[in-house]
């Protein structure tokens, strides 16, 4: 009898397990047609507040100067392009519901640091939305199917600093990392592979925040280095520099790739070299016309337009060309013929996604859009610029093959 009633328990607990404990988890990814009315809604989410409130204008204001050149577009027929634009410093659940109940095609991102960019790309990780973002701060990036950037990516960066300390002889040197991230412990890690490799003896790591945080401006002034190379959003850059000057540090001092190099000439960063994908120069005259028709149309001169706004302007013709059905290499548009007078497409945000990884857009202002396999841009050239008596000017251009990187 007892062996019974326990083969019963048993039983019912099983039973229970199945039916109510072992509940499986939906992995619906959210998809969905994206023309079924007459506008297609762009998504647009920058910080609009905050300590980053003027990057995210500068952002914003490139998408809109290229809506205004681009509002409609021509598929099966006209479609007119609609933008809708969040804060990123708001509520993101919020935001990502508004994004997703007005069904938009793809969204345009500025996450800032590591933090934000997670926050963001985790709010439609259930969904098929592809996000083109103008920076690049973190691996999920590079590790997210959906998810582009047109900044320049870790390897590029770690070419081009590297070249220019090489250049000039320098042997020994730091990078100093906003935090301990995968992303940041990865840079460092391709740096000092790749600056040992060719010639440079040591590179010291140093993270200003995290587990790992080892950043002590004082230690770093006095270990006779011949250059700091940091890395991190714009913010965490400002703050490592000021505590490197106040702590002695009398070698160069590079950043990242920056997007407000106007900031920099402003404030007193004389003397600091930066990395920079947007300079208008002989080989780059979509970026000299861009300069001179954003600035009559804005009325601000030219000097004061940052990379930023030029990011934001090719983002959103990234997507303008990926939605011209003109070239249709992978079949996006496929046409439903009802009748001899009648066609329909249908485009998903699935399809759209496909379609960006193959897109070629050569009218960029930063650089020719063209992706690789991780969903970052492919440079053309990349600059070292630096700061001098608050003007910036051009160090060094490096030319890259695209084709072969």
């Amino acid at each position: 009898m007892k062996k019974s009633i326990s083969i019963l328990i048993l039983f019912t607990i099983l039973t229970s397990s199945v039916l109510f404990g072992c509940k499986k988890e939906n992995t619906t990814i959210i998809d969905y047609i994206i023309n079924e009315n007459d506008t297609i809604n762009i998504g647009v989410i920058v910080p609009q507040s905050g300590d980053y409130k003027e990057y995210g204008e500068n952002v914003l204001a490139g998408i809109e100067y290229a809506h205004t050149l681009a509002p409609q577009v021509q598929i099966d027929k006209s479609y007119n392009l609609n933008l809708i634009t969040e804060d990123s410093e708001s509520d993101l659940p919020t935001v990502a519901d508004k994004m997703i109940n007005n069904k938009v095609a793809a969204i345009i991102c500025a996450g800032t640091n590591k933090e934000k960019t997670d926050l963001i790309i985790n709010q439609f990780a259930s969904t098929a939305i592809p996000l083109i973002f103008v920076d690049n701060h973190s691996e999920l990036i590079t590790n997210t199917e959906k998810v582009f950037s047109i900044s320049i990516s870790t390897d590029y960066q770690v070419s081009v600093a590297t070249s220019h300390f090489i250049e000039k002889s320098y042997r020994n040197g730091a990078i100093i990392l906003a935090d301990d991230s995968e992303y940041s412990s990865s840079f460092a890690q391709k740096f000092q592979d790749t600056f040992t490799s060719n010639g440079g003896e040591s590179v010291s790591t140093y993270y200003f925040s995290g587990d790992s945080e080892n950043f002590r401006a004082n230690a770093i002034a006095g270990a006779g280095l011949d250059f700091a190379f940091v890395v991190g959003d714009s913010l965490t850059q400002k703050k490592i520099h000021t505590q490197l000057i106040g702590g002695g540090f009398a070698s160069e001092i590079m950043f990242s790739e920056v997007f407000e190099k106007t900031i920099l000439e402003a404030e007193d960063f004389n003397g600091i070299s930066f990395i920079s994908s947007f300079e208008p120069d002989d080989l780059n005259n979509t970026g000299t016309v861009f300069l001179d028709s954003y600035s009559t149309q804005s009325k601000i001169n030219e000097s004061d337009i940052n990379a930023s706004t030029a990011y934001g302007h090719d983002a959103y013709m990234t997507l303008y060309t990926t939605l011209c059905p003109n070239d249709d290499p992978l079949g996006m548009f496929k046409n439903n013929e009802e009748s001899s007078e009648s066609t329909e497409s249908s485009i998903t945000t699935t399809q759209l996604k496909d379609k960006i990884k193959a897109v070629e857009y050569y009218g960029g202002v930063t650089d020719t859009i063209i992706f690789d396999s991780n969903g970052t841009v492919k440079p053309t050239f990349l600059y070292i610029n630096n700061i001098e008596n608050s003007n910036s000017v051009m160090l060094n251009r490096y030319d890259y093959n695209y084709e072969q990187n």
